[in-house]
């Protein structure tokens, strides 16, 4: 499927009334609030077991963030929400309602919704401080290794990132874990997102559709089967009051 890199995106003041098709909101984690009261025990108690703060600090406001924006979409409020949980930890909605995923890697934070369906989302900041052959020779299919080995050294760090991003979404779409094998199965490299190779035998593989999405300084991958249409991207106000780097 095409991809979004550049491709405008639209600011909200507040989290957005319930639309069609699939919408991606960006935010920025330094600015938004990280208010506890929000979240539920279980989630309180999860933040009171990361050690580091600034950790802590991210995962509180990224979980309220969700749960502000759900909220909205539901006329609840935040606190009132209750997830369930798949068997590797993907959240749902208890009762029903929008699906969604949420992907967060330095100060960015991306949260995927939709209607109904099945979908994933996932966001690496670019990082030059990694082996990424001995990265990809662990975890990535031949065909992907080829294909970065095919690269310019310049542009190998983004055509990594973007392997590692889509094999990501797609995989959290499913439900399923890295553990299980990122090798299994094999996305392009570089332009035209797209599942080239999934694995025999196995269950809900079809109709998976990827795109890129375009972020200064990351790669960022959408999965949704049949294909994430009517594609509605926005953005949070906190993206441009944050500080700090990516």
């Amino acid at each position: 499927m095409q991809d979004h890199e550049g491709e405008n995106w639209l600011r909200v003041e507040r989290p957005p009334a319930p639309v069609g098709g699939t919408v991606v909101i960006r935010a920025r984690l330094s600015g938004l609030p990280s208010d506890p009261s929000a979240l539920s025990a279980d989630e309180r108690a999860r933040a009171a077991r990361l050690v580091l703060e600034p950790r802590r600090r991210d995962f509180v406001a990224g979980r309220a963030f969700l749960r502000r924006v759900l909220a909205a979409w539901l006329d609840e409020p935040p606190e009132a929400l209750r997830f369930r949980y798949g068997p590797l930890g993907k959240p749902a909605l208890e009762g029903g309602g929008p699906v969604f995923n949420l992907a967060h890697s330095g100060e960015l934070l991306l949260l995927s919704l939709a209607a109904d369906g099945d979908l994933g989302i996932d966001l690496e900041v670019l990082r030059e401080d990694r082996d990424l052959v001995a990265l990809a020779a662990r975890f990535f299919a031949p065909e992907e290794r080829a294909a970065l080995a095919e690269l310019e050294s310049g542009a190998r760090s983004r055509a990594f990132h973007e392997i590692w991003t889509r094999k990501e979404a797609v995989l959290k779409t499913l439900g399923s874990g890295v553990f299980e094998g990122l090798d299994r199965f094999v996305v392009t490299a570089g332009p035209g997102p797209r599942l080239l190779r999934r694995p025999e035998g196995e269950p809900g593989w079809e109709g998976l559709g990827l795109i890129d999405l375009g972020l200064p300084g990351a790669a960022a991958a959408l999965c949704r089967r049949g294909g994430p249409s009517d594609l509605t991207l926005l953005e949070d106000p906190s993206w441009e009051t944050g500080s700090g780097s990516v």
